[in-house]
């Protein structure tokens, strides 16, 4: 059950701590030592503590470092005050540390420094620290702790000095550093006990105790302390039973240290000298007495003091383990569990051990506290140190030596979480250090970290060598450059004698400890061993074969490549024949100037065969020499050297003579260059379209007798020097011996042409054609000149060429190749024709018919001959034929305004034209008798025609009155019916509409006609064209600007102004046929500039002989003077 532990403050005048000043305070802590029945802590401990009885008093008394008392007597000294080994006086302060101040501070200081012989102790890292212990024993809050579990952790880990863990009385929960654990296992009580334990209830125990102060020894001791004891300066510093003792203020850990039976006190003579930890302003000076009377007395003294006693000092732990937890509640894992009758249910602390966890060879519980049992689940709850926790597992090897068989053992940690809260950890480190005087090794466990499970154990084991080979044997297959090693064995416990089979013969080696034994192998060659270790124990194990190899004899090496005084470029090529008894390792070039190593290289080879190579790089021309060491894979190192070793990187100068970057017309029969170099040419190549041609030294030239042909070469010469530098320069030509070959198309002999002759000729070389060129020759003159365009991938030029006048010509056509060569070819005869045709039109005439037009007549005369007549009705060609003298065609032309032009071209390609328009109405007049609305007058030719005239008329013409019905004067399709006049009607019916902005034809085309063409880019005029828009809105008007008298740009003729103005352009229809076409252009500066040309367009009688200027002003197009 959980004891009650009560805490109260004792008020005190000053208080003084050696190392650690709180200053004048009037508050000191008691109740820091926790009272448990002895019986209690056996059932926890069992085999920790052993009360002293005379022969456990002998055996305490044989311990001591300078016993005074060889056995257990009577007869003592009177007063015995051990201080010459007690640190001085400290102050617990506030911090309920009584039991860590008198088990540590106090009584561990004094018996390790009494075993050490160095008295006086004052110093940080003399004495040692009760925080290091007081942390770990109390329940994770600052509530006392119990005198057991101090004795308990010094025996089991030790404690660490002062600076390394230094006290500070407000932390009561932070745990040690690695190093504090590893510190602090070097000062353990013996063993995992026996703590001794004495019965201060009796005159056998004082007695017991007297004789151990009287031989150097102080004790732990726990007291009850009442209010009094605040007051020791009033009653002569001592503890008596005979006394005033006041109220209870609780338990309290003091020290004891002497006696003196002279001494006179309230219960008579005889008392003990205690030393307390509330400072030196306390009682005399920090010390006190206790009567022998109140040291019996329950009501004053707990009963018990306790004894332990250091290891052999120095102490040096073998066998180390190390263990790192992650967990926010170290005292999950820690705490134990007591059943309903006191007796242990569930074990606390960290199990360690060897063997099997079910029956282990060893096992040790560490931080396995009484207080544990008897606390709450929140039992220390504090996070595990950052680092690791060492424990001390040396005391395993007693019962290793007794049992082992083996070379390994294993080494286990056996964990629980036993609080059940949700609340895990993990194991994140384990590892075993040996170490031991010849045998250091760390051994850590694999498969970390691992989760630590509540209400089950995890186990986690390392497999730890006991005995291995030494650190001066060779590793396994190890290749040593000495002919002698060691083979040494080294072992954590003592073996009987160590034997090496070496070679398969047998050899005991020698012993220099227990646990240490060495060999001594000489001489070169391979060795194969093993070391049989017989254990104290009687049990033989065979350590693992082993292989050694001892050679100290060097590598052999033969350069090859360079040899000495030779001549080198700037990449050096070393080859050397490298061999070795063993093998080699790595061979390394040098190259070296004036001493000083500029380059290196590690030269690849083969050990089957010996050789080694490698290039080496000098930095500059000069002399060199190189060295080559060689490495064995025994670590046994050779060198050899070349020297003189000159180097040169300037490479030869090439001059080429003959043949030259040029084009030649006859083949090249020889090459000749001069080459130069500062030390000596070796040989010089010429590469001839990829053939090489050795060339010779005669007369200062190298030179090389070839046979090039036509073609395009290039030829590149290679030389180099003897000291293997390499120059090249090449040159390309061309030899091309062959002219063009030339077959003229067009004109053909006799041919009849125009005055423009269209020329075409294949023209082909086998190198390429570099320009043609037409003359046009007359009476053995030129006359005329063009250069011809083609395409050399099919051979064909054409251009054109004009005739001053008529007559007979003969065309010359002259081709050059790009090597130069030239040719030509001729025709003859051709005769010159710029005459066209001329052409009457018969029928019908510019007139109105009443009836449709069934047939078109016309004469065509020519100088030479006419080829072909065309009739176009109104866009639609008719090829007319020759019939009595007359050209004819059928066609059916109906009512409407039509216009007819006749295309004829002679056989010279002269065109000629001529248009007539006419009217078709077969559909009578319709007549009022209201003259008011009558707007046109149209004069009709008449023939049986009924007279209709409000006046007689003056001839056989008669004025009709036509009735203009809703504004039409016009029966074209598709056409603007405000147009006001036929000519203009018919135009726009004629002509293709053309814009190039959806603007410009919504506002201004539709306008004219219901059908246009909308483009993007120019086009070719064939036909009558009424173009709208400008140049930058028209790609087409762009295109012919320059045709037209006035240019239209985006600044004239200015804003919101335009221009009507037209054309005739010859255009080609066919081969060899031309005709007149009509342009007209209405455009504008902007769209309301082309918008007034348009309206005003649609106004006028007739196409315009001169530009009409035009503005959009209030709504409408009005004409205005030319800017």
């Amino acid at each position: 059950m959980k004891k009650v532990i009560s805490i109260l403050l004792i008020l005190l005048t000053t208080i003084s701590l050696f190392s650690y000043s709180f200053g004048e305070v009037t508050k000191y802590r008691t109740g820091g030592c926790i009272y448990i029945p002895f019986k209690d802590v056996q059932k926890i401990h069992p085999n920790l503590y052993k009360k002293v009885d005379n022969k456990t008093l002998i055996e305490l008394l044989a311990k001591s470092p300078n016993p005074k008392l060889l056995k257990a007597t009577t007869t003592l000294p009177t007063c015995v005050i051990n201080t010459q080994y007690l640190p001085p006086v400290g102050n617990q302060g506030l911090q309920g540390s009584c039991n860590a101040w008198a088990s540590t501070y106090y009584v561990w200081t004094y018996m390790v420094n009494w075993f050490n012989n160095n008295p006086n102790p004052s110093a940080y890292d003399e004495i040692f620290s009760p925080a290091f212990v007081y942390n770990h024993i109390n329940d994770g809050s600052d509530s006392g702790s119990y005198l057991e579990d101090a004795q308990y952790l010094i025996a089991t880990m030790g404690a660490c000095h002062w600076t390394t863990m230094p006290y500070n009385y407000s932390d009561y929960s932070s745990w040690g550093s690695t190093g504090a654990y590893l510190e602090a296992m070097k000062y353990r009580s013996i063993g995992y006990g026996p703590i001794y334990v004495i019965d201060l209830s009796s005159d056998e125990g004082l007695s017991q105790l007297k004789q151990l102060l009287a031989d150097g020894y102080v004790v732990e001791t726990g007291i009850n302390v009442y209010s009094n004891f605040e007051y020791f300066n009033s009653t002569n510093d001592t503890y008596a039973v005979n006394q005033s003792h006041g109220s209870y203020l609780g338990g309290h850990a003091v020290t004891i240290i002497g006696y003196n039976d002279s001494l006179p006190t309230p219960d008579g003579y005889g008392a003990f000298r205690l030393v307390n930890s509330w400072g030196t302003w306390w009682g005399d000076k920090g010390y006190f007495w206790m009567t022998y009377n109140a040291t019996k007395n329950l009501s004053i003294c707990q009963g018990y003091a306790f004894v332990f006693v250091p290891k052999q000092q120095p102490y040096k732990p073998e066998l180390i383990a190390l263990v790192k937890i992650n967990h926010s509640r170290r005292g999950d894992i820690i705490k134990g569990k007591l059943n309903e009758y006191g007796d242990i249910e569930e074990p606390g602390g960290i199990e360690l051990g060897v063997g099997n966890p079910a029956s282990p060879l060893w096992n040790q519980r560490f931080l396995d506290f009484i207080i544990g049992y008897y606390s709450d689940d929140n039992y220390q709850a504090h996070p595990f140190p950052d680092g690791y926790m060492a424990f001390d597992l040396t005391d395993s090897l007693t019962n290793v030596s007794q049992a082992i068989s083996s070379q390994n053992i294993t080494i286990y940690i056996k964990l629980e979480d036993k609080i059940i809260n949700n609340i895990t950890g993990k194991l994140e480190g384990f590892k075993i250090l040996i170490n031991a005087t010849n045998y250091t090794e760390e051994i850590n466990a694999s498969g970390l970290p691992k989760d630590i499970p509540e209400g089950s154990y995890l186990i986690v084991n390392v497999s730890v060598p006991v005995v291995d080979y030494g650190k001066l044997t060779p590793k396994n297959n190890a290749t040593l450059s000495q002919n002698w090693t060691i083979i040494d064995v080294e072992s954590l416990i003592n073996i009987s004698n160590a034997v090496l089979e070496l070679n398969g013969i047998n050899h005991t080696m020698n012993k220099i400890s227990p646990t240490y034994f060495i060999y001594n192998i000489t001489g070169n060659g391979n060795y194969t061993y093993r070391v049989y270790i017989n254990y104290s124990n009687g049990n033989i194990v065979a350590l693992p074969l082993r292989t050694v190899v001892l050679d100290t004899i060097p590598p052999t090496i033969s350069i090859i490549q360079p040899l000495n005084n030779s001549n080198c470029g700037k990449f050096i090529e070393v080859k050397a024949d490298v061999t070795d008894n063993m093998g080699v390792d790595k061979v390394i070039a040098e190259l070296i100037s004036s001493g000083s190593v500029v380059n290196t290289t590690t030269l690849q080879g083969n050990q089957s065969n010996g050789v080694y190579f490698g290039e080496l790089s000098a930095p500059k021309d000069g002399l060199y020499n190189i060295t080559i060491i060689a490495n064995d894979t025994s670590g046994n190192k050779n060198n050899n050297t070349v020297y003189n070793i000159s180097v040169d990187t300037i490479p030869p100068t090439i001059s080429i003579n003959y043949p030259q970057n040029v084009t030649y017309d006859h083949n090249i029969t020889l090459i000749n260059v001069t080459v130069t170099d500062n030390t000596a040419v070796n040989t010089v190549i010429a590469d001839v379209d990829g053939i090489n041609h050795t060339m010779t030294l005669q007369n200062g030239y190298y030179i090389t007798n070839v046979n090039i042909g036509d073609g395009h070469h290039t030829i590149t010469i290679i030389a180099n020097d003897t000291s293997g530098n390499v120059a090249n320069k090449s040159i390309s030509f061309t030899v091309d011996t062959i002219p063009p070959t030339i077959s003229i198309i067009q004109p053909l002999n006799n041919s009849n042409c125009g005055k423009f002759i269209e020329v075409k000729a294949d023209v082909t070389d086998n190198m390429g054609v570099d320009k043609v060129i037409a003359e046009l020759i007359s009476s053995g003159s030129v006359v005329n000149t063009t250069t011809l365009q083609g395409n050399q991938s099919n051979g064909v030029y054409f251009g054109e060429l004009s005739a001053p006048k008529d007559g007979l010509y003969n065309i010359t056509i002259i081709a050059n190749d790009t090597s130069g060569n030239k040719n030509n070819n001729t025709v003859y005869n051709i005769s010159v024709d710029t005459i066209p045709p001329t052409i009457s039109i018969n029928y019908p005439q510019n007139v109105t018919y009443d009836h449709n037009i069934t047939l078109i007549n016309v004469t065509v005369t020519d100088n030479t001959a006419v080829n072909t007549v065309i009739a176009d009705v109104d866009g639609i060609n008719h090829t007319m034929t020759l019939q009595n003298g007359y050209y004819i065609t059928n066609v059916n032309i109906g009512d409407g305004h039509h216009t007819i032009t006749i295309i004829a071209n002679d056989t010279s390609g002269n065109v000629a034209n001529k248009s007539i328009s006419f009217t078709v109405d077969t559909i009578p007049p319709t007549i009022t008798s209201s003259f008011t609305t009558l707007t046109t007058n149209t004069i009709v030719k008449t023939k049986n025609m009924p007279q209709y005239s409000s006046s007689p008329s003056t001839s056989n013409d008669l004025i009709i009155n036509t009735v203009i019905t809703s504004g039409h004067s016009h029966n074209y399709l598709g056409v603007n019916k405000d147009i006001k006049s036929l000519e203009i009607s018919r135009i726009t019916y004629i002509s293709k509409l053309i814009v190039g902005s959806e603007v410009d034809a919504d506002l201004s085309a539709k306008e004219l006609k219901d059908t246009y063409d909308l483009i993007n880019k120019p086009l070719e005029i064939t036909d009558d064209t009424i173009l709208v828009g400008g140049p930058v809105a028209n790609p087409l008007t762009k295109k012919y600007m320059d045709k037209f008298p006035v240019r239209i740009t985006n600044d004239y003729p200015g804003k919101n102004r335009g221009v009507i103005e037209a054309i005739t352009l010859r255009v080609k229809v066919d081969e060899n046929i031309y005709r007149d076409v009509t342009v007209v252009l209405l455009a504008g500066s902007d769209r309301w500039g082309t918008k007034a040309a348009v309206e005003y367009f649609k106004q006028l009688d007739d196409i315009p002989k001169e530009p009409i200027f035009v503005e959009w002003k209030d709504g409408k197009a009005v004409k205005i003077e030319k800017p």
